[in-house]
């Protein structure tokens, strides 16, 4: 399954290179590549948005994947550089209808889950926004395209501070666990992610719609983080299944603690700030679920490269409510509270002290 991350150009360059598959068919916007699965997997390491169906031939073998390819870019590179327009639906499902979830899913998309775990971590803006101004540990040099958009993220957080995203795909065997070797994150390659308040309700209540930045393979974010005094807050496992159909996301998603419980309660006995993150992560049986009932969050997602073109908003709009339409009875899709997803912090005035975030009453 391959994302739509390649340019056209380098896509069919790197496959020839790999003397691995054989491209069948170019019509417009479409790549029908052969190979078998196990090879086509570790070609790419981007597993999210926009990525299609696999067709079988009848003997199984070879896989046929179609790739669509979305939009040019003038410096040809690799299009590891996401900014987009986000629109949702939001349901429940809880943890005994997961299974019927998936097959209901499956069937709708016509593929099985592509199944992800992502470590992320959170990293919250200074009182006073000022920005990515600092970029002395960001790669150099940068490309057009990397510089553009680390322009466009700075502007945003230089109006408002945040809480931003730093995401790093991992392995449940690898990753986690006692025998698992401390990850370098300033040297893996992870996803900075800016999600903005979402737009106010419209005519369409169920539907969330904001705009996302989203830096893929990018490396020392922690150091990026610190060096413009973003303060590092806390981390969660994030498990994700997800399907594809017509250019929308189907992602069935749960959230876990690393630690117990007590440790995240604000006046706990053994509530500690922690500065850094984890040198290795627990086992999975150790996770806590952050939901009590250990449900599984369902977003439905259409994505618009462009938030200046209303029409291809409306478009994705008229999409997510005709697959409501469809999966109507099987999933109970809800209005969210647009402040369920503000990632925004209250800008601190000036000459005015913050309260502490604590305070310990009795002896001291």
């Amino acid at each position: 399954m391959i994302a739509a991350v390649w340019s056209l150009e380098l896509l069919e360059t790197h496959l020839a290179l790999t003397n691995k598959f054989s491209i069948l068919k170019k019509g417009s916007g479409d790549l029908i590549i052969t190979g078998d699965q196990a090879t086509l997997h570790p070609l790419h390491q981007y597993h999210q948005t926009r990525q299609y169906s696999w067709q079988r031939g009848a003997n199984q073998v070879p896989t046929e994947l179609i790739w669509p390819f979305r939009g040019t870019r003038s410096d040809r590179h690799c299009l590891d550089i996401i900014t987009m327009y986000e629109l949702f639906l939001t349901a429940l499902v809880e943890d005994a209808d997961f299974q019927a979830a998936c097959a209901v899913l499956g069937g709708f998309c016509a593929m099985p889950p592509w199944e992800t775990v992502n470590r992320v971590l959170y990293f919250q803006g200074p009182p006073r926004p000022a920005g990515i101004s600092n970029q002395s540990s960001i790669d150099k040099p940068m490309r057009k395209d990397v510089a553009f958009l680390y322009k466009d993220l700075h502007q945003n957080l230089s109006r408002q501070s945040f809480v931003l995203q730093a995401r790093y795909e991992i392995l449940k065997d690898r990753d986690m666990g006692p025998s698992s070797a401390p990850q370098d994150l300033d040297a893996a390659a992870g996803i900075l992610r800016w999600a903005d308040f979402p737009d106010p309700p419209t005519a369409r209540p169920v539907l969330t719609q904001r705009k996302v930045v989203e830096l893929w393979e990018q490396k020392k974010l922690p150091s990026v983080m610190r060096d413009n005094n973003f303060q590092f807050k806390t981390e969660t496992v994030e498990e994700l299944y997800r399907f594809f159909r017509d250019g929308i996301e189907f992602c069935l998603s749960r959230q876990y603690f690393l630690k117990r419980i007590n440790d995240y309660m604000p006046l706990g006995p053994t509530q500690h700030n922690t500065t850094e993150p984890l040198q290795t992560l627990p086992a999975w049986d150790a996770l806590t679920p952050m939901d009590g009932q250990n449900r599984w969050v369902l977003q439905i997602k259409a994505h618009v490269l462009q938030d200046n073109k209303p029409d291809e908003i409306r478009k994705a709009q008229d999409q997510l409510m005709a697959i409501r339409g469809e999966l109507d009875g099987v999933f109970d899709f809800k209005t969210i509270d647009r402040k369920v997803h503000d990632t925004r912090l209250a800008m601190q005035q000036q000459g005015i002290q913050a309260l502490p975030q604590r305070v310990m009453l009795g002896k001291t």
